[in-house]
């Protein structure tokens, strides 16, 4: 990322109004205690910035209170740093919520959260064993007939069905996860900021 200086009669030219913003983006990382100037950081250059190559004088730390005032270029690598976690922390996020909006089987959906999958891998295990030994693993209840679907609906599957739900279930998490470590890995600090993280999801099964 570039370290540029904000002067504060170029503020509006950069970041517009709250009526109007221009959504151009950077991270604040310090200002003149007057208000007067600030530090930003960002990934291409606008015209009405000033790049700098080492920290100025006279600038206080406001990117994180808890870390001081004092900035200096040390400061300013570990904040990128900082952007660049965060990122990936919203990847990770954004990954939970695909998974946890459902999984659509054989048009019922499905939950398809941590704790779903765990329940739906175990209940996997024991149609294997079914399938091997249906005497000693009976498919009957209280063991499994079924699964139910995020309306509480139940759907009654085969020991041999319910395998192949399961399967449909893990292969859609493991391509979530792929992409997820995909995206966090394409996230550099030169562009952590604008990063789309939002794109080249699975597409959930219909």
């Amino acid at each position: 990322m570039i370290l540029c200086v904000l002067n504060s009669q170029n503020y509006e030219t950069v970041l517009g109004t709250p009526a109007s913003p221009t959504g151009y983006p950077l991270v604040f990382v310090a200002q003149k205690p007057d208000c007067s100037s600030f530090l930003v950081l960002v990934e291409s250059l606008h015209v009405a910035l000033t790049e700098t190559l080492a920290v100025p004088d006279g600038y206080d730390f406001t990117y994180c209170q808890a870390w001081g005032l004092a900035v200096n270029d040390t400061v300013v690598a570990r904040v990128v740093s900082d952007v660049q976690n965060k990122k990936r922390k919203n990847v990770d996020a954004h990954c939970s919520g695909v998974l946890e909006a459902g999984f659509n089987y054989a048009g019922n959906i499905y939950q398809n959260s941590v704790d779903a999958q765990n329940n739906i891998g175990i209940r996997a295990i024991y149609a294997g064993w079914s399938i091997q030994d249906p005497t000693t693993f009976p498919w009957v209840e209280p063991y499994s007939l079924g699964w139910w679907d995020v309306s509480n609906v139940w759907h009654a599957m085969t020991a041999a069905e319910f395998m192949l739900f399961a399967k449909a279930v893990s292969d859609y998490v493991s391509a979530c996860a792929a992409c997820c470590r995909n995206h966090k890995n394409a996230i550099t600090q030169e562009n952590c900021i604008t990063y789309d993280y939002t794109t080249g999801w699975p597409v959930n099964p219909q």
